[in-house]
């Protein structure tokens, strides 16, 4: 079982944050949150990537071969 997603912003950086844009990796079909913001102590510009996935292993029997690499 796998499950993935992109973050919500986080409301306290909203005046930090620069620009917040999701891009799409296709040969994996992953969403990734590219954010890019400033530290006001430093006026240093800064990126962060974010995403946020899971696996776990589910019940064996149930599932069904989707794609395989």
């Amino acid at each position: 079982m796998v499950a993935s997603g992109i973050p919500l912003q986080v409301p306290g950086l909203s005046g930090m944050l620069t620009d917040q844009r999701s891009v799409q990796l296709e040969q994996l079909g992953l969403g990734v949150q590219i954010n890019t913001w400033v530290s006001p102590a430093t006026r240093a510009l800064w990126c962060s990537y974010d995403i946020m996935f899971g696996a776990a292993k589910s019940q064996a029997t149930g599932g069904i071969l989707i794609k395989s690499a």
